[in-house]
């Protein structure tokens, strides 16, 4: 399992931002509760924090590690502040076009992991009803699938 944090310059949001990665490059078979989800390429999945988080929400208490290894997933989790990862209609204020497109380049081109549209995965805190309506709409606007709710819930507990 490697894991790290990174620093980058983000164009759509005009600022230094950061995020965190885990990726399943040595996972034992020991490990592995389910095997056959290392029997297709490695799909990357980007977690979203919460109001108040960080890129660190995800990493830290082991779920991002836990998903990684028995889902072989790349995972990767960025940091947008307060933002709600809405375009806001300004220079520098396009949160959502940096999550939904910057942003996924980024972590290809630093992973080394080629993402489409059929093997990149979004998901995110599931705080309140407005939280959950700006997922859906960063999902459809980008045209990406979402992980599904049961799956973040086996992994926690």
């Amino acid at each position: 399992m490697a894991s790290g944090r990174m620093e980058f310059r983000a164009e759509s949001i005009m600022q230094h931002t950061s995020f965190c990665f885990v990726l399943p490059n040595d996972v034992y078979t020991e490990e592995i509760r389910d095997a056959r989800y290392y029997e297709r390429p490695t799909k990357s999945l980007i977690l979203l924090h919460g109001l108040t988080g960080s890129d660190t929400d995800w990493l830290y208490g082991g779920v991002a590690q836990e998903m990684a290894s028995q889902y072989n997933l790349a995972v990767f989790m960025p940091t947008t502040g307060n933002s709600f990862y809405l375009d806001r209609g300004y220079p520098g204020g396009n949160f959502c076009e940096f999550v939904g497109n910057e942003f996924p380049g980024i972590s290809e081109i630093h992973s080394g992991i080629a993402a489409s549209g059929k093997i990149r995965l979004l998901q995110g805190f599931l705080w309140a009803g407005l939280a959950r309506s700006i997922l859906l709409f960063l999902i459809r606007k980008h045209s990406l699938p979402a992980l599904p709710f049961r799956l973040l819930l086996c992994c926690t507990r």
